[in-house]
């Protein structure tokens, strides 16, 4: 589409959600309690790059049909809260996937993979609530093997009011 982000037709590219310039409290920009959609299929990494506010999260939610699939996304995650506050994942009433789908001990790949990371240097990450989410295929693991693993959800945080529900 025209990438105007007006509706899902003319979305903006990854890109753009994924550069900082366009996250603060412009016309323009992605402002804490407003809600980003992603829609098709993501294959590369989204990097959330501000802090919500109380009662007034940034909202990463999945349009119907939408998912996030990569042979073997990061240990950084498939979506990277990092350091950030105040930040609701929502796979929507669908429940979104979130997958690898050739990492495992007898596939193609053997990384350290993550779907959702929120951790960071100051680990006080507050405000996160992950939720309505298919979190699939991390890793593969072969029974007797001791290589590769992951995590579905990794949160390293002495912050408060970080939520995790309705996934799986």
């Amino acid at each position: 589409g025209a990438g105007t982000g007006q509706d899902a037709a003319d979305a903006y590219p990854l890109s753009w959600l994924n550069s900082s310039a366009n996250w603060g409290s412009g016309s323009s920009q992605f402002n804490p309690g407003d809600t980003v959609y992603l829609v098709g299929t993501i294959n590369q990494q989204v990097v959330v790059a501000a802090s919500g506010n109380p009662g007034q999260p940034y909202t990463i939610g999945f349009n119907p049909g939408a998912n996030m699939t990569s042979d073997a996304f990061p240990s950084s995650g498939a979506i990277n809260i990092g350091n950030h506050s105040w930040i609701t994942v929502d796979g929507g009433p669908g429940y979104a996937v979130i997958q690898n789908t050739n990492n495992g001990t007898l596939l193609g790949n053997q990384v350290n993979s993550t779907l959702i990371y929120a951790s960071g240097g100051n680990y006080t990450e507050s405000g996160i609530e992950i939720k309505r989410l298919k979190l699939l295929n991390c890793y593969v693991h072969q029974m007797g093997s001791t290589s590769g693993g992951g995590n579905g959800v990794y949160i390293n945080s002495n912050g408060t009011n970080v939520l995790v529900h309705d996934c799986y």
